[in-house]
């Protein structure tokens, strides 16, 4: 039924406007009943609850014990006093100024020009991002990477991979999307990372890189905890371990939170895991570096220095 229901939202979506017209006294009644029913108790409500669970849909309200949705009246702009974390703000520039593969990445197309390749203006894996992914890759010449969620990122890899002197395996754990990724030639695991062996993990060498791009959102033996409580741990030494979407030391992008209600939260167990922890260093947090250093980042990344208001989010580990 989710499937189904998925199929025939995604129908609609050219006529969203009216039907949000259409269906405001539905949405009235239908939050009304959401409101009592939650008060009342869902598990002493086992129709609606079954409905819900069958929809794939579930209230919640504004209310302390629930997750916060309602960012309208909270200021999350600046940056956060985050005492018990070092962002090793030196260590960073350095680690930026040694990538100098300037004409290389203007060679990479802005727009598509042909399948199952990589250029800059698609939707999740764009300029910033992508060139300190692509310069740690050429700098570096690892020997293997592990993409946790894969897909344009999975295509800038084998273009910075295509020039390297070392051969590399790259395996992408990807348990939903992208059938295009059978066509490419990486080792693909369709499973979701918290049902892979750690020994996948353990074999990460010093100069290896583990990619982590996948739900943001922290649940009971989801992937998030399995990936900084479980994986973190087995790397050896040298490993550098990027996350994406992470804007340390500063709050999600505002319009994430007010307009689009994105109720991640990986970032905050991220910092709690870092926070003085010897085990790990930041070596790359690419949204305070763009806040901050724009003009030596620029000088690295052409890319996103013709685009100042793309915001970043990229933040790059190394295992100590």
């Amino acid at each position: 039924m989710k499937q189904a229901v998925k199929y025939l939202i995604r129908g609609l979506k050219p006529l969203s406007v009216v039907i949000d017209v259409i269906f405001v006294p539905l949405t009235i009644l239908a939050a009304a009943w959401f409101r009592v029913a939650k008060y009342l108790e869902l598990k002493k409500l086992p129709l609606t609850k079954n409905i819900l669970l069958k929809l794939g849909v579930f209230p919640i309200v504004d209310h302390y014990y629930e997750p916060q949705f309602d960012f309208r009246n909270v200021e999350v702009s600046g940056i956060r006093p985050l005492l018990s974390l070092d962002m090793n703000i030196d260590e960073q520039l350095k680690f930026i100024d040694g990538l100098h593969y300037q004409q290389e990445l203007k060679n990479l197309p802005l727009k598509e020009q042909k399948p199952n390749s990589y250029y800059f203006h698609n939707t999740s894996f764009q300029s910033g991002d992508a060139e300190l992914y692509y310069a740690v890759i050429r700098k570096i010449q690892p020997k293997k990477i592990v993409e946790i969620g894969s897909g344009y990122s999975t295509l800038l890899s084998i273009e910075a991979l295509k020039r390297n002197d070392t051969k590399c395996e790259l395996i992408c754990i990807e348990p939903y999307e992208m059938p295009w990724l059978e066509q490419l030639n990486v080792t693909l695991i369709r499973k979701k990372v918290e049902e892979v062996e750690l020994h996948v993990f353990e074999q990460l060498q010093e100069g290896d890189i583990l990619f982590i791009d996948s739900s943001h959102v922290v649940r009971p033996k989801g992937d998030v905890l399995y990936e900084i409580f479980s994986i973190l741990p087995v790397l050896k030494k040298g490993v550098l371990i990027h996350f994406h979407d992470i804007f340390t030391p500063y709050e999600y992008p505002k319009e994430w939170l007010v307009d689009e209600f994105r109720l991640w939260n990986e970032q905050y167990i991220l910092e709690a895991f870092l926070s003085y922890n010897k085990e790990f260093k930041i070596v790359a947090a690419l949204n305070f570096l763009k806040q901050n250093y724009f003009p030596t980042l620029s000088k690295y990344f052409p890319v996103i220095a013709q685009e100042p208001d793309r915001v970043p989010g990229s933040i790059w580990l190394e295992k100590l």
